[in-house]
């Protein structure tokens, strides 16, 4: 509730990011793929920018699958406004899904 400040409402970006990762444990369909190896199982150790794009990559694949690439609920669950989601999105190159036209 500290970090929540003069805020009313307590939202996931005020919680430890521990807690909105293990949210995401919960919310978990199907087992998420591997996409690096553990750093004990990795060998040689990947320089920390490289390990960090491909855990954030994972971070936001995971996300995205767990919320039904429902960006808004993207959002509220990892504590992200919608365009650092976006931006995040972009970044990690994970598409976004496109409403269909009738």
């Amino acid at each position: 509730m500290i970090e929540a400040g003069q805020d009313s409402t307590l939202y996931p970006k005020h919680l430890p990011s521990h807690v909105r990762m293990s949210s995401l444990d919960q919310g978990r369909r199907k087992p998420a793929a591997k996409t690096s190896p553990a750093p004990r199982e990795a060998g040689p150790v990947l320089a920390y920018a490289t390990y960090k794009s491909l855990r954030e990559q994972a971070y936001f694949r995971h996300l995205m699958e767990v919320c039904d690439h429902d960006v808004t609920r993207a959002s509220q669950l990892s504590g992200l406004s919608v365009p650092s989601v976006y931006r995040h999105l972009c970044l990690a190159g994970i598409p976004t899904r496109t409403k269909n036209r009738g």
